[in-house]
């Protein structure tokens, strides 16, 4: 049986609050809201050669909250370390910590749920009355021929087996250590201006995506050179957003789809050069509808036997092909307040796989840019993510050359 190692398909999102935070409170906005009586009444269903696809019932199963107190500031391991199963009747619970002086209330969903979009809008109706609840949260996706989800099919397994060839650099697990941590990397209001700026003079019309890959791989390149003998290329699997802008819906299911970036080792040494190409392969694969491609794919996938499915989506001998994943948050401004407390700071974690054990968050909170770095310690030592947060700043704030 493969050993799963610290691999968590669960997202979180982290409020901390200026105040605590009452259960009886927490408990009766959830009652109280539309869209979490449509969740707790929604249930996955697998039929038989056709998509899994979310149900409504008339059967609720009501919200877990699971309260805990803590002497410290910190978020308790086993909260951050809880695993949510696809079998469990809930995908998605919250955990009330209360701290000496105020609370933090952590909500945390397996990625099959929702996405960071749906999410946010889920809790932001804990404070606020949503029109048209019912309408927002399932939208019936569009269908499609099977010869034109085929064609499409084709063009992106083409595309995937050709930027994926040769060597890619693997990430092996360093121990057993069963354990996730997450660090981040804050900028204030000046230092958020500045990076902007280096933003729009590196990206091409305004996307950021680019820039931040490259300067990430820069800082990764540099902690891995003293690891390993000879580096190689990293291949990176990037969300992008499928809604429109505007949209008020879909609340559940996972609305993005995935652009594919292989960082070039031997751009390592040139800031500019690296960017330049990770812009290039942006726009080239916007051009080709490439992320749409991906996403009809998946569904055409999803109709296969699960183990299939997995099979087929990851890259040979059953490995991870992502040397590092990579995601931009929706930022939680309208979250400025949840009830009756104000968050004073707000954190998103992605999905974890190990390997390759690493994740980069890309977010914002009261108009601030921060990072936020989730690694497994089976893949990654304390002092390597430390080096990598020193060389991200380091690039982040070098002065205009």
């Amino acid at each position: 049986m493969k050993k799963q190692g610290s691999t968590s398909y669960d997202c979180r999102f982290i409020m901390k609050l200026d105040k605590h935070l009452a259960l009886e409170a927490l408990q009766a906005a959830i009652q109280q809201s539309q869209y979490f009586e449509l969740l707790e009444q929604t249930r996955l269903s697998f039929p038989k050669f056709k998509i899994p696809k979310w149900e409504l019932t008339n059967e609720r199963i009501s919200t877990i909250i699971k309260t805990r107190k803590s002497n410290s500031d910190e978020i308790p391991t086993e909260v951050l370390n809880k695993q949510i199963e696809l079998k469990d009747d809930n995908l998605y619970r919250f955990d009330l910590i209360h701290h000496p002086t105020c609370s933090t209330l952590v909500f945390s969903w397996h990625h099959i749920l929702m996405d960071g979009f749906g999410a946010n809008t889920l809790l932001h109706s804990l404070s606020h009355t949503i029109e048209n609840a019912e309408r927002n949260f399932l939208v019936t996706p569009a269908k499609e021929g099977l010869r034109q989800q085929w064609s499409k099919l084709m063009k992106t397994k083409d595309f995937l087996k050709d930027i994926s060839k040769g060597s890619l650099q693997k990430i092996k697990e360093l121990n057993t250590i069963q354990k996730v941590d997450f660090v981040e990397l804050k900028f204030n209001a000046k230092q958020t201006a500045e990076i902007k700026e280096q933003v729009i003079k590196y990206s091409r019309g305004g996307i950021d995506t680019p820039y931040f890959l490259g300067i990430i791989a820069l800082a990764y390149f540099k902690t891995l050179e003293q690891r390993v003998e000879k580096l190689e290329d990293i291949f990176v699997p990037v969300p992008m957003e499928l809604r429109k802008a505007g949209a008020k819906g879909p609340i559940l299911s996972n609305q993005h789809t995935l652009l594919f970036f292989r960082i070039k080792a031997n751009l390592r040494n040139d800031k500019a050069a690296l960017i330049k190409d990770l812009n290039e392969q942006f726009f080239n694969q916007v051009k080709t509808q490439m992320p749409h491609n991906y996403a009809s794919m998946i569904n055409l996938l999803r109709l296969l036997p699960t183990a299939w499915y997995y099979k087929l989506v990851k890259g040979p001998n059953d490995e991870s092909l992502a040397g590092f994943l990579y995601s931009k948050s929706p930022s939680p401004n309208n979250l400025s307040g949840l009830l009756d407390c104000h968050i004073t700071d707000a954190t998103v974690l992605p999905p974890n796989t190990s390997p390759p054990g690493i994740s980069f968050q890309m977010m914002t909170f009261g108009g601030n840019l921060k990072f936020v770095i989730q690694f497994s310690e089976s893949c990654f030592a304390k002092v390597e993510i430390k080096c990598i947060l020193e060389e991200m700043q380091k690039e982040l704030l070098a002065p205009n050359d």
